[in-house]
């Protein structure tokens, strides 16, 4: 059906023809927000801003909309990663909106789909809750290009968050691509993959009506037989599409709208995730694509600002003859996939690469979708965690209440560094047997334990080739969801490894590493074995060994102190994810022990003093004070 669009322009009294048609170029070249009849996709997440006043929040927002819709600079006419585009505009739930323009970072040909992401701040004039939110038209029709929509055809699309203003809170993510698949005719069942900056535990739910404008979700109406759609409290979305109606004569690909929203079990922040649902006929025997074990499906990877991350994406399928089609899905900002996706094969592979900023400090869900010729999907949610704490910006970056100098993370940093002081030095005549020089350890403050230098670790007790860990910083987080284990542990400190580096990381990568933690009713012990574990050198001096176990995914990374000349003195910092340990961690003293299966001899037990407990039921621990772990 042909539509005839009346163009008004106001163009300032005394404009230049130049300036007119760039107007002109303007109106001509951009599609207007409140024409964009092609809606995919929404979700609006928000977090405090890095910087800037208080009350400051931080919004990203990621859209979906038909890429046929748009121009773009990809060799098809059409939008391709990195393009511009205008987007409908967000409402901050304090009177105040504004126009957004969006950066395109996924795009599917075959389910002509493209996903764009907007960063905008706004300072509130007051911390309480405000209802942000998009709501514009229209979703797909009932039949247009091939696409039958039942449930919601035409109807407009609402994407709102709760934002917790002055709280030091953020909303939670997620990510799906915008279109689904699920067997038509059959019960479908799929895990909504969702991650949150301050690891609160989050309940999930149908959104209403007046929260989505999804007036009708999947399975009620439409000769639909097998129930309505709904979603498990940990975010495991079923549908059964028994009976329900299909497309059918010049439209062939059957839809279904729905919209689901993420809530804080403490405190009131909410964010919703909008997609479509596809159902598709295939054979019995038709077996889905797979992914390579090495692809790190429902795996959180530790980064920080300015260290890349990278990793492979590889999907296949067991029948040769079935060629995979893979995109992503809410990629981040400046991220690439190496050949670019989406692309097709079998296998169908790409590399990953990101280094994110200090602007990304947070949560990052991304989520990739493999699809055989039948239309079968396979989803691969992979989460990005990009936290460190900056020394000199005056902000909490990593979130554990303490900023700047005041957060052990920067008790090696420059800016946080003691005043240097003179050394005394040991001299020896020729009756003397010469010792080794020392800076003597202030003992009587431990919790103000200097930096150590290249002679302020107590080496006379450690033997030789053997190595000693001055503690900073030690979290441990419970298990606090039953979809899958997230218990945490976090250590970092300073260590003297008395040796070059490589000798320490190798004997790593050749006998594997034990480390055990212990405090009340935990006792944890992780055995990485030599074949578990990557070693990579990201830069020069700089050490990272990765270890993937059936009981976590365990990762240390070396790298050395900034303003301490001495050659074997390293930051070490130890995340090992994925464990089940319940709630409450018992308060107490935290012992750990390293041990590295080598010929030297195994460490011996440090502690780190007692530990303050956070959250409810105790539920993470986080210990700062300072201790020394010697081999």
């Amino acid at each position: 059906m042909s539509k005839i669009v009346r163009l008004c322009l106001r163009v300032p009294i005394g404009a230049t023809a130049a300036v007119f048609a760039g107007f002109l170029a303007q109106a001509l070249l951009l599609p207007s927000p409140a024409a964009a009849t092609h809606f995919r996709f929404g979700q609006v997440n928000w977090k405090p801003a890095d910087s800037g006043p208080a009350n400051a929040v931080d919004f990203s927002i990621t859209l979906g909309y038909r890429r046929t819709f748009f121009s773009g600079s990809a060799p098809d006419g059409y939008p391709q990663p990195g393009d511009v585009i205008s987007v409908d505009p967000l409402s901050f739930g304090d009177s105040s909106s504004t126009s957004l323009s969006a950066t395109v970072t996924d795009y599917n040909t075959d389910e002509d789909w493209l996903l764009a992401k907007a960063n905008v701040s706004h300072t509130y004039a007051s911390a309480q809750d405000y209802l942000a939110y998009i709501e514009s038209g229209n979703r797909l029709s009932p039949c247009s290009a091939g696409n039958a929509h039942f449930n919601n055809p035409d109807g407009t699309y609402r994407v709102e968050t709760t934002v917790d203003v002055g709280t030091g809170n953020s909303s939670p993510v997620s990510c799906l691509p915008p279109v689904v698949r699920c067997p038509a005719g059959e019960p479908c069942s799929f895990q909504i993959p969702t991650s949150d900056n301050d690891g609160d535990t989050l309940s999930f739910r149908l959104s209403t009506a007046g929260e989505s404008d999804v007036v009708t979700q999947p399975g009620a109406g439409n000769s639909c037989t097998g129930g309505t759609a709904s979603v498990s409290g940990t975010g495991l979305y079923s549908w059964n599409s028994a009976g329900c109606s299909l497309a059918s004569g010049s439209c062939t690909r059957t839809f279904y709208s729905t919209q689901a929203t993420m809530e804080e079990s403490t405190g009131d922040a909410k964010a919703a995730i909008d997609f479509l649902i596809q159902l598709v006929d295939c054979d019995s025997s038709d077996l889905p694509p797979e992914y390579d074990p090495s692809t790190p499906c429902g795996q959180t990877l530790t980064t920080t600002p300015g260290q890349a991350v990278s990793f492979d994406i590889i999907a296949f399928d067991n029948d040769d003859l079935d060629l995979i089609g893979m995109s992503s899905a809410c990629a981040p900002l400046g991220s690439s996939t190496t050949p670019p996706l989406p692309q097709s094969g079998n296998p169908a592979i790409s590399e990953f690469e990101w280094t994110p900023g200090m602007a990304d400090i947070g949560q990052h869900v991304m989520t990739f979708s493999a699809v055989d010729s039948c239309g079968q999907q396979t989803l691969c949610p992979v989460t990005i965690d990009v936290s460190e704490e900056v020394c000199d910006n005056g902000t909490d970056d990593d979130g554990d209440t303490l900023a700047d100098c005041d957060d052990p993370d920067c008790a090696s940093s420059g800016p946080c560094l003691p005043t240097p002081t003179a050394t005394a030095t040991a001299t020896s005549d020729a009756t003397d047997t010469p010792t080794a020089t020392q800076t003597p350890v202030d003992t009587s403050t431990p919790t103000n334990t200097p930096v150590p230098t290249a002679t302020a670790v107590p080496t006379q007790t450690i033997p030789p080739g053997g190595s000693a860990l001055i503690l900073r910083k030690l979290k441990i987080k419970a298990n606090t969801a039953t979809r899958r284990p997230n218990g945490k542990i976090l250590a970092r400190g300073v260590l003297n490894v008395n040796r070059p580096l490589g000798g320490f990381a190798g004997d790593v990568g050749a006998n594997g590493l034990s480390v055990r933690f212990s405090t009340g009713n935990l006792n944890q012990t992780v055995t990485w074995a030599a074949t578990d574990c990557e070693t990579k050198e990201p830069r020069s001096g700089r050490i990272s060994i990765r270890c993937r176990t059936s009981d976590g995914d365990h990762q240390i990374k070396f790298k050395p102190v900034s303003g301490i000349i001495a050659p074997n003195v390293f930051q070490v910092t130890l995340v090992s994810r994925r464990h089940t340990f319940p709630p409450p961690v018992a308060v107490a003293p935290v012992t750990m022990i390293i041990d590295v299966t080598d010929p030297d001899p195994a460490d011996t037990i440090g502690e780190t003093g007692t530990c303050k407990g956070k959250g409810s039921l105790a539920a993470k621990l986080v210990c700062r004070e300072k201790g020394i772990f010697e081999e």
